[in-house]
């Protein structure tokens, strides 16, 4: 079984959704242009818990907060270029 997982940040708030919908929110005041924050994907900041499957077409976007409401449309073609 395939699916839409996204996670997106507006400002202060980040925002993740599953399938369309939006599964939790929450404000993160960090910056992490000027931190030293590492991105993980597929695991838990620790790696103790990891995601069992595969994924598939993994983007980090930088300046664009694609998804902002409480709900959304599951892309079904590659984003356009911002």
């Amino acid at each position: 079984i395939w699916n839409h997982w996204a996670v997106s940040r507006e400002g202060n708030t980040v925002r993740g959704y599953i399938r369309g919908t939006k599964v939790f929110e929450y404000t993160d005041t960090r910056t992490f242009a000027s931190s030293n924050v590492v991105p993980f994907v597929g695991c838990t900041y620790s790696q103790g818990q990891g995601h069992l499957g595969s994924l598939e077409e993994v983007r980090l976007t930088k300046g664009v907060a694609r998804y902002t409401g409480a709900s959304l449309t599951v892309p079904t073609m590659a984003f356009p270029n911002f």
